[in-house]
C-alpha cells in the first residue's frame, strides 16, 4: 500500500484480532464448521435456509489471514443484522424504464459532466429540459407492468453471499484508496462506510456497481478531498436525472431507477440513496434527521459528510449545497440512523410501554450536540404510578405537542434527565399518547445557560389579546417582499409605454405587513395601460394586483387583461391570497383611459394573516389548551377579551389553512415561539423576545 492511504500494517492491528484468528485456524482445519463469535451464531440461528449464504461470507474471509479485518467486518454486519429488513422488492425492470434511464444518464453526462461545470448557462438548461421532456413523454406513453412486492423481508433471510462479499470488499477498497476516507479509524469505518442500509429501503445494486458508476464522476483525481464539489456533483446528477414530475404517473419503488422520479420523492428517499452512493465511493456520509423543525410541524432527513478533522457537514440531497448552517439551526433534536442498535426507547418495547412511533426505531443515535448548543436538563415531573420507563420532551406544532426527545423517569426523585437539549427553545415534558405527548409540566423555556423559565398563566390578571397572524412570517417570503421595495408603478396611454409617467414607488410601508394594501393614486390624469417593474433585476412576487378607478364619481374595480398572454394573470386578479405570479414585470391593459383611484398590491404570502370573513378561535394553555372563544374577523385583526395573561396562546383559523404556531403576547405583539420574529420591520430573535418578557 502507498503511504497516502489508510494503511493497516500488521504492527498496528489489535492483538486480539490476530489472537482470535490464530485460535480459529486449527479448529477450522479439523472441523467443517468454524467457531464463530456468539452474536454471529445467534444471528445465523435465526436466518433459516439463508444461513449457508452468510456462512459462505464468514468462511470466505477466514481463508486468508490477510482478510482478518474483513472477517471482523463480516462478523459485525451479520451479528447486527437481526432487525434489519426491506419493506419491498421488485422483479425485473421493463425495457422502457431501462431505456429512459440510459437516455437520461447520457443526457446528464453530456450536459453537465463533459466536462463538469458548476454553473450552468441558460442554453445548457434549455437543452436538458427539452430532451428530458422527450424522454419522460415517451416513457409515460408506453404500457408496461412492474412486478413489485410489499412486505417484510429480513436481511438475515435474504442477503446472498456474493452481494455481501462484494459490499465488504468494496468498503475496504474505498477505505484504503479514496482520499476522503483515509482518516477513518477502523471503528469509524465500521460505523460510517461499512453499513449497507439506513432504514427499510430495498437493497439494490452491488456496492462495486455504484462505485464503478460514480467514483470517477465524484473524484476524478486520487487526491480529491473537496467535499463541497463532490456534493454539488451528486446533486447535479440526481437533479438532472429526474425527468418525471409530481403530477406524472409514478413508476413505484424501483431502487436506483427511482432517480427518474426523484422530484416526486421525499427527503428520506433522497438521503437513503445519496448516503449509499457516497459511502460506496469512499466519501464518509451519515444519514441524520430531526423529528420536528422547532418552528414547523414537519420532520426532515438529510446527509452529513465527514471531513478529515472529524467534523460533519450537513446538506439536503438534490436541493442544497454544503455549509447552509442557518437552515439546520432550525431543527430541534437531531438523530443519526445507525446500523448497530442504540440505547433508545425502541429497545425497551418488550414491557408494553407506549412509545411514540418516531422512537420505535432502535437504531437512533442522539447527535444533537453536533448541530446545537445543548445542555443536560433535569425537569421535575410528578407522574402517577405507572410502568413507563420514559418521559418525552416535546415542542408544539399545529397537530399538538410532538415528541422530539426522551429521558428516563426517576420515580424516587420525581424528575427526568433529558440529555443534549437545544437551548433557546420552549418545551413541555410528558407521557406518550399516540403520536403526541400529554403534558405533565407547564411550558418552559430553556435559556442559553440552561436555566428553565416556566410559562404559567395568571388567572387574576386578565388581558385583551389582539392577534394579526396564526403563523410566523417566513424568511424567504420576507426576502421576496424586500426585493420588491423600489418597484415602480407607471401609467401610459401608448401600449409601448413611450409616454409612461411614474405613479408610485413601492415602499417598505406598502409591503411589510404582507397583506393587501390600497395605495391612493392622486395624479388626476387618466391612463389606459399600467406597468409595474422592479428597481433591479429581481422579480415581482405578487399574490394580488387590483385596480380601482373613478366612474360616475365612485370608485369601482377595473377588470383588466394582460398586454401579453404569457402570464397567468388570473392568479392575481382572483381573491385567493394563496395564488400568485412571479414575473420580471407586470403590464396590463385597462381597456380604456381611466382616472385611477387606487391600486391594491398584495405581496406573495402564505395566507397566515387574519382574513376578514374567516372564523378564528383562540386557545390559552393552562395544564391543557382552553378555548377563549370564536370570533369572525371583520378586519385585519381580531381581539379576544378577558384572557388569562402570561401564558402560551394558539390561534386557529376554523375555515382554511394548516399552518399554525403557538405564541407569547407582550401586551401588543405576538411573539411566535422558537422563531426569529419579524417585528416592526426587523428580525427579533426569540431568545431576545422572551428575555424582555420574563426579566
Amino acid at each position: 500500500m502507498s503511504l497516502n492511504v489508510p494503511t493497516i500494517p500488521t504492527s498496528t492491528l489489535k492483538p486480539i484480532v490476530y489472537l482470535s484468528f490464530l485460535l480459529v485456524i486449527p479448529f477450522f482445519s479439523c472441523n467443517p464448521e468454524p467457531s464463530f463469535p456468539e452474536k454471529v451464531i445467534a444471528a445465523l440461528e435465526t436466518s433459516g435456509k439463508n444461513a449457508k449464504e452468510l456462512r459462505k461470507v464468514l468462511v470466505h474471509f477466514l481463508e486468508n489471514p490477510a482478510d482478518s479485518l474483513r472477517y471482523e467486518a463480516a462478523c459485525y454486519l451479520i451479528s447486527n443484522m437481526p432487525g434489519h429488513r426491506s419493506s419491498f422488492y421488485y422483479q425485473g425492470v421493463p425495457g422502457p424504464v431501462e431505456e429512459a434511464f440510459r437516455s437520461m444518464d447520457s443526457l446528464v453526462n453530456m450536459c453537465y459532466f463533459s466536462p463538469y461545470i458548476s454553473d450552468t448557462n441558460d442554453e445548457t438548461e434549455a437543452r436538458h429540459r427539452a430532451f428530458s421532456g422527450i424522454v419522460s413523454n415517451r416513457l409515460l406513453l408506453q404500457q408496461y407492468n412492474i412486478t413489485q412486492h410489499e412486505g417484510i423481508y429480513p436481511d438475515l433471510e435474504n442477503i446472498k453471499a456474493e452481494w455481501l462479499i462484494d459490499h465488504i470488499d468494496n468498503a475496504f477498497g474505498v477505505w484504503e484508496n479514496a482520499a476522503p476516507a483515509r482518516w477513518l479509524s477502523f471503528s469509524e469505518f465500521k460505523e460510517i462506510i461499512l453499513p449497507y442500509r439506513y432504514r427499510i429501503e430495498m437493497l439494490d445494486l452491488r456496492s462495486s456497481e455504484y462505485k464503478s458508476s460514480f467514483f470517477n464522476m465524484l473524484m476524478p483525481h486520487a487526491t480529491d478531498v473537496n467535499l463541497g464539489t463532490m456534493v454539488d456533483k451528486i446533486n447535479t446528477y440526481t437533479s438532472g436525472m429526474s425527468c418525471l414530475k409530481k403530477t406524472d404517473r409514478m413508476l413505484g419503488k424501483l431502487g436506483p431507477y427511482d432517480l427518474l422520479q426523484f422530484n416526486a420523492l421525499g427527503c428520506d428517499r433522497h438521503s437513503e440513496w445519496t448516503a449509499r452512493v457516497l459511502n460506496a465511493c469512499g466519501i464518509p456520509a451519515v444519514y441524520d434527521f430531526t423529528p420536528l423543525w422547532r418552528n414547523r410541524d414537519r420532520n426532515h432527513f438529510w446527509v452529513a459528510v465527514r471531513d478529515s478533522m472529524g467534523v460533519y457537514h450537513p446538506f439536503t440531497p438534490m436541493w442544497q449545497s454544503l455549509h447552509d448552517t442557518i437552515y439546520f439551526k432550525e431543527t430541534s433534536k437531531v438523530f443519526r440512523l445507525t446500523y448497530e442498535k442504540q440505547p433508545s426507547p425502541g429497545n425497551f418495547r418488550g414491557n408494553g410501554e407506549k412509545i411514540p412511533p418516531v422512537f420505535k426505531n432502535p437504531y437512533l443515535k442522539d447527535v444533537t450536540d453536533q448541530y446545537h448548543r445543548v445542555v443536560n436538563l433535569t425537569v421535575p415531573v410528578k407522574l402517577p404510578v405507572h410502568q413507563n420507563e420514559f418521559t418525552y420532551l416535546a415542542i408544539f406544532g399545529a397537530s399538538g405537542w410532538r415528541p422530539i426527545g426522551w429521558g428516563q423517569y426517576d420515580r424516587d426523585r420525581k424528575n427526568v434527565l433529558f440529555e443534549k437539549v437545544p437551548t433557546s427553545v420552549l418545551y413541555v415534558a410528558g407521557k406518550s399518547v399516540g403520536e403526541n405527548v400529554s403534558p405533565e409540566t407547564d411550558p418552559f423555556y430553556v435559556d442559553e445557560k440552561g436555566k428553565i423559565i416556566s410559562v404559567v398563566p395568571d388567572p387574576i390578571k386578565r388581558i385583551n389579546v389582539t392577534v394579526k397572524r396564526k403563523f410566523h412570517e417566513k424568511g424567504h417570503l420576507i426576502d421576496m417582499m424586500e426585493k420588491m421595495i423600489g418597484a415602480r408603478i407607471m401609467g401610459a396611454n401608448q401600449p409601448d409605454f413611450s409616454d409612461a409617467e411614474l405613479l408610485h414607488t413601492l415602499s417598505q410601508m406598502d409591503l411589510a405587513d404582507m397583506k393587501a394594501k390600497a395605495i391612493p393614486m392622486r395624479s388626476g390624469k387618466s391612463y389606459r395601460y399600467l406597468r409595474c417593474v422592479p428597481d433591479s433585476s429581481e422579480k415581482l412576487n405578487l399574490a394580488g394586483f387590483r385596480v380601482f378607478a373613478k366612474r360616475n364619481k365612485q370608485a369601482e374595480e377595473v377588470f383588466y387583461r394582460p398586454l401579453a398572454d404569457t402570464v397567468s394573470y388570473h392568479m392575481i386578479k382572483d381573491e385567493d391570497p394563496e395564488t400568485f405570479v412571479t414575473v420580471r414585470s407586470l403590464e396590463i391593459d385597462l381597456g380604456e383611459q381611466l382616472n385611477l383611484n387606487a391600486i391594491e398590491v398584495t405581496p406573495r404570502n402564505s395566507n397566515n394573516a387574519v382574513t376578514p370573513g374567516d372564523h378564528y378561535e383562540l386557545y390559552y394553555f393552562d395544564k391543557k389548551w382552553v378555548s377563549a372563544g370564536v370570533i369572525k374577523a371583520s378586519g385585519p385583526s381580531v381581539t379576544f377579551s378577558a384572557v388569562p395573561s402570561g401564558t402560551l396562546y394558539w390561534l386557529r383559523n376554523l375555515d382554511r389553512g394548516k399552518e399554525e404556531q403557538a405564541f407569547l403576547y407582550d401586551g401588543k405583539r405576538q411573539i411566535f415561539i422558537n422563531e426569529d420574529n419579524y417585528i416592526d420591520y426587523e428580525w427579533i430573535p426569540f431568545s431576545e423576545s422572551i428575555r424582555y418578557l420574563y426579566n
